[in-house]
């Protein structure tokens, strides 16, 4: 099946409760680009609508928004404060989810970490003992 992407969304990193977004625009405007996420953990075939048939899934429409423009293909999966559960892969599809697929990997750093870079910052500790401080703390 030949794709019709003009852009496809790349690999992303957030911190918990910091945003982030996937783009995914296509040649097909005929039909919706539809996104699905594919949780840590869970099967790939066990993926979960994100947005499809014009709205937002009820799992995720707290702190997802979609940025959509039909003219030009254009269906940008924006979400506003990332939480734990919102790591794994991300899917968009062409033809109204019928067509090709791009594919993404959101990689959510939790609260731990979030809160030794934050402890960094007002201590004036060092990049270097930093780093071991989180090296010891990611094999606890």
């Amino acid at each position: 099946m030949q794709s019709d992407f003009t852009y496809k969304p790349i690999d992303s990193q957030s911190l918990v409760n910091e945003s982030t977004y996937f783009n995914c625009s296509s040649n097909i405007t005929a039909k919706e680009i539809n996104w699905f996420h594919h949780p840590v953990g869970v099967e790939a075939h066990q993926r979960k609508s994100v947005y499809a048939f014009g709205k937002i899934y009820v799992d995720y429409e707290e702190d997802f928004v979609l940025d959509k423009n039909s003219t030009y293909g254009a269906y940008n999966l924006m979400i506003k404060s990332v939480k734990p559960g919102y790591a794994g892969q991300y899917q968009c599809q062409e033809d109204g989810g019928y067509g090709s697929s791009a594919y993404a990997q959101l990689i959510v750093i939790g609260e731990h970490i979030n809160s030794l870079c934050q402890f960094q910052l007002k201590s004036g500790i060092d990049e270097k003992r930093l780093d071991r401080i989180l090296l010891f703390s990611l094999t606890m």
